[in-house]
């Protein structure tokens, strides 16, 4: 039976004995908290951007690494592993060809090195964090401490560097005038370490203080897009823990949503954020000139259905004046790139869904792939483009809790 496990794909125990696991929470803590790290000390003057934008080359060496262990486990994937994996080759062999084709056979804007570089690195980064997510080892205790540590770091920085005037977390030496992340950047990295790091805490308290700091953090930061969804996160917490925890339990959690809600739209004193601009959106000069994006991108779509027009926003605006949402995917990769995006964001909100709420999955992979999963879908239906590159952590996350879900129950038929 042992021999059949392996001709199924489930090689090792599932792979434990592989260094694919450890070097997955390795790049997992220098992409998101090492990200955040180094560029506020770039930003604060103590180093010097000697690693560039540090996510773009940290990745590089990401896929050199992890594209070996992932090609051989998507050669042996088996059943909805294989379903699911298949998908997401098609997505990535399908955009990266496009690209490509646009550069190499169209002139003027879609042959730019512009648009070649944001559609190359979408793929460099969907591939590098797809295979972070699935081969990522929950149960490496180096990894939870790495975690923990680098989130209380990222907290206290942010909340010691703190602008009263914008009420938002600012720190940038009048000598730094490039190479330093955005606001975006900072709280990718916050968002993700703290969905990580609320999966794998398993006291309820624990669950607590990461959503209470992690909303802090990320109010803070200064990204709407990813406060709400984290706030999305704290609300699927909220839900499963009243489905699964005691009485009284379910009142300290009830107690917390209460208090955290009343702390972020009551406080007068932080009335002034961006974050509360939402409560009057008609007035924020950002949603305004999404909303003018938003048309003349569906205009285009309307225009070309089919195809689309790849990186059509260049000809008036520049490369980053693309749809906030979904429907970037199809007005830059046509209909066919749009239904396999879209398709894959669907299909691993639904396996992570699935797990979790009928069969009862609570491992730390599956409440992780839940959490991202459900913050990505909404968030690509209303605020984040196809360029946004987190949906593939949770892709892989999923991808990673089937193979071991599959090889478990192999496992159990052999006994």
């Amino acid at each position: 039976m042992s021999s059949n496990l392996v001709s199924a794909g489930c090689h090792t125990a599932p792979l434990r004995k592989e260094m694919s696991g450890p070097l997955a929470a390795a790049f997992v803590l220098l992409l998101f908290p090492g990200y955040f790290l180094y560029h506020y000390a770039v930003a604060s003057g103590m180093i010097a951007p000697v690693v560039g934008g540090w996510f773009g080359p940290i990745s590089l060496v990401a896929v050199v690494v992890l594209v070996p262990f992932g090609a051989r486990a998507c050669l042996h994937a088996r059943g909805r592993v294989a379903h699911f994996v298949t998908m997401f080759g098609l997505l990535v062999v399908y955009v990266g060809l496009w690209t490509g084709g646009y550069y190499l056979l169209h002139a003027d804007s879609q042959q730019s090195a512009v648009a070649l570089e944001g559609g190359g690195g979408l793929v460099v980064f969907w591939v590098v964090l797809f295979f972070i997510g699935y081969f990522l080892d929950f149960n490496r205790g180096w990894f939870w401490r790495g975690l923990l540590l680098s989130f209380g770091a990222m907290a206290a920085l942010t909340l010691l560097n703190i602008d009263p005037s914008r009420v938002m977390f600012y720190v940038r030496q009048p000598q730094v005038t490039e190479h330093v992340a955005s606001y975006q950047g900072f709280a990718r990295s916050v968002v993700a370490t703290a969905i990580l790091l609320l999966a794998f805490s398993r006291r309820l308290a624990g669950q607590i203080a990461v959503l209470a700091v992690g909303a802090a953090v990320l109010f803070f930061v200064g990204a709407r897009s990813e406060f709400f969804g984290f706030l999305l996160v704290g609300g699927v917490w909220a839900g499963w823990s009243f489905v699964q925890r005691s009485l009284p339990k379910k009142i300290v959690v009830g107690l917390a949503v209460l208090l955290l809600g009343m702390a972020v739209f009551s406080s007068v004193g932080l009335r002034g954020s961006r974050q509360l601009q939402v409560l009057d959106l008609s007035s924020a000069s950002s949603w305004q000139a999404r909303q003018e994006l938003l048309e003349e991108g569906v205009a285009e779509i309307v225009a070309s259905p089919l195809v689309g027009e790849f990186a059509g926003q260049m000809t008036t605006r520049g490369f980053g004046a693309y749809i906030h949402n979904g429907l970037s995917a199809w007005r830059q990769f046509g209909l066919v790139g749009f239904l396999l995006y879209a398709g894959m964001a669907l299909a691993s909100m639904w396996f992570a869904v699935e797990a979790v709420w009928l069969k009862r999955r609570q491992t730390p992979r599956w409440m992780a792939a839940l959490y991202l999963n459900v913050m990505c879908v909404v968030l690509i239906v209303v605020a984040k483009s196809v360029f946004w590159e987190l949906p593939a952590l949770a892709w892989g996350l999923t991808a990673g809790a089937l193979f071991r879900d599959r090889w478990v129950s192999q496992v159990r038929v052999g006994e």
